[in-house]
């Protein structure tokens, strides 16, 4: 059985490592096509959306952002060695309250997340701008 729709996620999930492992190959090689696990599902934002057209929401918004902030990210790495290190979950995790032209569920929230990595023996970071919960999982609605 899939946990529940609003179920809190742990900060340390065992799937985040390596979710976020694909994210950063994705900045390298400036492909977002390689981190599309980490991306907040197009069959959940159609189900906990509030919004005439979800799905062209998506498509414009979280998809769209997330492949524009991945090219703008990969600028910063592209050729580089970079070596995964972490994926942390932010500190203030908080509940969405349902409202019009929201999340019409209630859902979990966390921002200020980090993606840390190494670029020559020097530790790096890039700031997840925003992580939301489904099914037990977190998952980028907002990279930057």
């Amino acid at each position: 059985p899939l946990p529940a729709d609003d179920a809190l996620p742990p900060t340390a999930p065992a799937d985040l490592a390596l979710r976020g492992k694909h994210l950063l190959e994705a900045i390298v090689q400036d492909n977002p096509e390689l981190a599309t696990d980490i991306l907040f599902p197009r069959e959940a934002f159609l189900a906990v959306r509030d919004v005439t057209d979800p799905a062209k929401v998506w498509e414009k918004k979280i998809l769209g952002g997330f492949q524009r902030d991945i090219r703008t990210l990969s600028r910063r790495l592209k050729g580089k060695d970079a070596q995964f290190v972490a994926l942390e979950v932010g500190q203030a995790i908080t509940r969405v309250v349902p409202k019009k032209r929201d999340f019409k569920k209630p859902l979990w929230r966390v921002r200020h997340s980090k993606l840390l990595f190494t670029v020559d023996g020097r530790q790096q970071r890039i700031e997840v701008g925003e992580f939301v919960s489904w099914r037990g999982a977190w998952y980028v609605t907002k990279l930057r």
